[in-house]
């Protein structure tokens, strides 16, 4: 079989850019087993990293500005565990058990995991208080 490249000019700048199929399958068919190596390397690395990092958690912090209180909070965590659990069990009955999320529906998984944090303590109020009065 013949080379099937679209015939140029002589010296044409393009034909020295051109690059066949042959030529790419020639690339990979030469460079096999690096690729190979490299790709069973990264795996390895990607798994190392995610068995490492397994246990990482995240936080925020988000600027309240006054939308969302201390004892609002309290109120709302006590309705997120019903309302999940709601939802969980529409997902049951319609049928989508991959998208499940039981533990969501535990008012203990809510006290243990989401916590508020408060930008100033008490003890940071009662300073900026005394020294406002000053």
């Amino acid at each position: 079989m013949t080379d099937q490249r679209p015939s140029m000019p002589a010296g044409d700048p393009l034909d020295e850019d051109f690059i066949s199929i042959r030529d790419v399958f020639a690339f990979l068919e030469s460079a096999t087993l690096p690729l190979l190596v490299l790709g069973i390397v990264g795996a390895l690395v990607g798994g190392g990293v995610g068995v490492l990092q397994r246990h990482v958690t995240a936080e925020i912090v988000l600027a309240n500005q006054g939308a969302v209180g201390f004892t609002q909070w309290s109120q709302l965590r006590q309705a997120l565990a019903p309302m999940a659990a709601a939802i969980d069990e529409s997902r049951r009955v319609a049928g989508r058990e991959h998208e499940r999320t039981p533990w969501l529906a535990s008012l203990a998984w809510w006290t243990t995991n989401v916590e508020p944090m408060l930008a100033l303590s008490r003890e940071d109020a009662r300073m900026l208080a005394s020294v406002s009065e000053d």
